[in-house]
Order: C-alpha cells, then structure tokens, then sequence
C-alpha cells in the first residue's frame, strides 16, 4: 500500500479506517510512504511499515535520479509539457517526480525480493508520483496495480497551467482506477474515454456516529460546525463571514427569535493565525466562535454526538466527496456547501443546502435562514443519514473493496 505519508505525519486519518478491513483479507500488509517525517503514528501490528529511502528534503537527489533513470521517459513528457522549452519550473516539476516514482520502485522491488514475495497487489492511495513508482515495480514484478483517485491527484484544473507530469499515463497503466465519486470518474471517462471500463467508483466511509436529535423549533441557539485545514483552497473565511451575516439575520432583527450564534470549527493550517486575530476582534452580542485547531477524527464525532449541532458548512472551490461531510452525515447533520466536484452527491436538496461555488456569504446566510424558518433542517438532517447509510457507510465499502482487490 502506498501512501503520501501515513503513518507519518498528520494527515491521511481516514486510511486508519480502512486498514482492519484490508487485513481481513491480506495477511501481509505492507504500507511505503513516499515521504517520511517525524513520528509515526501507532498502527496495528500486523502492519509492517517500509523505509521511503533517503530523507524527502533532498529534492536534488530526486531532481537527478530522475533524469539519471528517465528509461526515455523524460524527454517526451517534457516535449508535451505546457511552456516547453522555456519552463525550468515544469522540468523540475517532470525530474523530481521521475524521480521519486523510481525511488518508490526500488523500495518496492528490494523489498519482494528480501521476503521473496511471490504475489502480490500494488494499492496506491493516490494517483501520484508513488502511483508511478508503483506501476514500474508492478510491471517488473508481473503483479496487478489499482490506485484511488481523490482531488488533488484528478483533476488538473486545480493545478498551474492545468498541469500534472504522466497524468493519462498512470491513467493508461493501472488495472483498475478507483476515483471517490461519480463527479471524478465522469471527469476521467471524459478525458480518457478509452479507458473508461477500468475506471470505476469507490466511495470512502466513515464509521456509524450515533444519530443526534434535531432541534425543531424549540431552541433559541443555532451551532454551526465545519472541519477543514485553513487553506485558500477551503475558504474558511467565508464561513467566518456567513456566521457573520447570519447573526445579522438572526440576532440582530426586531423579529428575531435566536438570542445565540455559534460556530465551531475543527482544523488548523497557514490561516490558523489569521482567523483567530479576525475572532479577537469580533465584538458581537450572541456570537460564539470555537477554534478548538487539530482533533482526532473520533473527537470530531463524539463531538456531534454530545453537543448540539444544527449544521455543517463547507464553502471548498474543489473536493472529491468531503469525509468530513459523510461525518456529520452519520450523525444526521446536514450540510451546507458549493456545488462542486463531488460534493452534490453528498449534499442535495434533501439532505442540505446546496449553493453555488460563487455564491456570496450573504446570499448563503440567507439560505440557511430560509431552512430555519420553513422548519426543513430537520427533514434534511434524516435525509444526511440516510445517505450517509446507503452510500458512504464505512464497514460497508471498505469491505467490499478489499473483497475486490483479494479478487484480482
């Protein structure tokens, strides 16, 4: 299994989720991460964890490989890269993921050797560089390799020039493409149309919150939660606004029945510092904002569970399917968030409040006001959790993928 870095770093929790189920079915699980800082996390014995190789900061040593071990592969991508032959920046970009895809490749090939593997599967988590290094070893070993297919790695929107290095051919190589949600396999059928019968979608999960009570009318406080790192990519000052303008809304007019505001939010990142100034200079009667910064998966549910919670609001401008939208779903909160990528296959008109990915804060306060008066939140929270059951219910889908890779 190759991952960014799990079980290093912070990120990647969800794999948690799926590893048991992996186990299930694979007696050796064997987890590379292409980088590797820091302490790693626990993870269940079974799991044996490989050394990614040289320390990730050295970019030169990758740069080099790269161009050292092209195997004519270098050239021709760099012939059909936007800006050749002016762009030094995209040739860097080109050699170092050569590179570290052949870095990838080694550790995989030295390590079937030292346990003298005979079978095996090759599952990358992204369709990144290691997915690269996967397919070389994958091929020299004669063994399948899928890979997932989340955001970041899809589409190519989301990156300069509308660039990643190999994209159609990681695309034209694996056995099989597992993109998170329809928005992402529609995006590759479209793009890569011959290879559309290996594509095929594989929803992540996330484990059975317990279903909280809505709040009908009978409460004079609206909790607002939303979970994301603070990056430009998650706008999380538009959230910061949208509470604003609903506390106009809802406070602050003659007629109005809410004395409280609350806005929680969990995650931490570049903007954290920010966020917290704009809070401290936040002066309003019955508005409450919570920083609580990076928790545990399990603390954000219990979370939910224990507290009050009306709605969850995500305001990204590109997503796979949110894991943290399918949280707050197992626990029937619904969600208010753009439409975008595969977010509306999660967030409907039945399960949330979905908006424009260019909608203004005010306009989507007055959305959310809209629900609170006709009384739907709680029509559309049964909704989330019903979804939540027939689609992104974790014990389900995971299973069900390690079925079909112990298949291949």
């Amino acid at each position: 299994m190759l991952t960014a870095e799990w079980p290093y770093g912070t990120g990647e929790n969800f794999l948690s989720d799926e590893i048991p189920f992996l186990l299930e079915r694979f007696p050796n699980l064997l987890v590379l991460p292409m980088f590797a800082t820091g302490t790693a996390r626990a993870t269940d014995p079974r799991v044996s964890i490989i050394p990614s190789g040289p320390p990730s900061d050295l970019r030169l040593l990758e740069l080099l490989r790269g161009v050292a071990k092209s195997g004519g592969l270098l050239g021709k991508e760099w012939g059909h890269s936007p800006g050749f032959p002016f762009s030094t920046g995209t040739f860097y970009l080109i050699s170092r993921t050569l590179g570290i895809a052949r870095r990838i490749e080694k550790r995989i090939l030295e390590t079937a050797g030292e346990l003298h593997f005979k079978r095996g599967i090759i599952y990358s988590y992204w369709m990144n560089q290691s997915c690269m290094g996967g397919i070389f070893a994958a091929k020299k070993l004669g063994w399948p390799v899928v890979s997932r297919a989340h955001g970041g790695d899809l589409y190519l929107e989301r990156h300069p020039k509308g660039y990643l290095p190999w994209h159609e051919w990681k695309v034209s190589h694996l056995d099989c493409l597992f993109p998170v949600s329809e928005n992402g396999r529609n995006y590759l059928v479209q793009s890569y149309p011959k290879y559309k019968e290996k594509i095929r979608v594989q929803h992540l999960g996330v484990r059975k919150g317990e279903k909280r009570k809505n709040r009908v009318g009978d409460s004079d406080e609206l909790h607002i939660v939303s979970c994301s790192t603070i990056i430009p990519l998650k706008r999380v000052d538009r959230i910061f606004e949208t509470v604003h303008a609903l506390h106009d809304r809802l406070i602050k007019e003659p007629s109005a029945t809410f004395k409280t505001i609350r806005w929680t939010h969990f995650g931490d990142g570049p903007g954290l510092e920010d966020l917290k100034e704009k809070v401290r200079r936040t002066n309003k009667p019955g508005l409450e904002i919570t920083l609580p910064g990076r928790v545990e998966p399990e603390f954000v549910t219990d979370f939910y569970v224990r507290e009050e919670v009306d709605l969850f609001l995500n305001y990204s401008t590109s997503e796979g399917i949110p894991v943290s939208i399918m949280e707050a779903g197992s626990c029937g909160i619904p969600a208010a968030a753009p439409m975008t990528g595969g977010i509306p296959e999660i967030v409907t008109r039945e399960t949330g409040i979905p908006f424009h990915v260019d909608d203004t804060p005010d306009t989507v306060a007055g959305m959310i006001k809209t629900a609170l008066t006709d009384g739907a939140l709680a029509a559309k929270g049964d909704g989330a959790y019903r979804l939540w059951s027939n689609r992104f219910d974790r014990d389900k889908n995971y299973r069900q993928f390690a079925d079909f890779l112990a298949s291949l």
